[in-house]
């Protein structure tokens, strides 16, 4: 790292200095696996309070499917101008990302439709970090406890979307 050119430096001092605020969040992580599943879904439902009614399919189901895509979102932090997949489910955690025409900030989500399994029927667009961006990200396919309970939510979301 010695022979980075400055402004290679700086920009990679930068991403480990933002990215110390990821180590909390994965902190947090690993006290849910500690938990009991009960207290794992409350604790869950809590902590993503500010973007679950954004995302029916998720806020419909119950603590413990809550805290199973909790503990499936896998982090990762993006540099300015580094692009981002649009294949997964995302929650910005921090930060501010451009995808299409909307910008995304904390507490902001994307691609909602990837429990779908057409990718045809999906919105695959990428978004692009405006700032230093973390963001959680739930990939397809779920663990198999996960899809099942999954299942059972989607079909009563489905129902919902199609009865409202």
């Amino acid at each position: 790292m010695q022979h980075l050119p400055k402004a290679e430096h700086d920009a990679l001092r930068e991403y480990f200095f933002q990215r110390r605020h990821m180590n909390r969040t994965v902190r947090q992580k690993d006290l849910l696996l500690d938990m009991s599943p009960t207290m794992q879904g409350r604790v869950a439902v809590h902590l993503h309070r500010e973007w679950l009614p954004e995302v029916r399919w998720i806020s419909g189901g119950s603590a413990g499917f809550i805290a199973s895509i909790a503990l499936a979102f896998e982090l990762a932090c993006y540099a300015q101008q580094e692009v981002i997949a649009g294949d997964q489910f995302h929650v910005v955690n921090r930060g501010v990302v451009v995808r299409g025409f909307k910008v995304l900030s904390s507490g902001m989500v994307w691609g909602i439709d990837a429990i779908l399994t057409s990718d045809r029927l999906r919105d695959l667009s990428p978004a692009r970090a405006l700032t230093f961006v973390e963001v959680s990200g739930v990939t397809r396919p779920l663990a198999p406890s996960t899809t099942l309970r999954l299942t059972s939510a989607f079909s009563c979301s489905y129902m919902y979307v199609f009865l409202a």
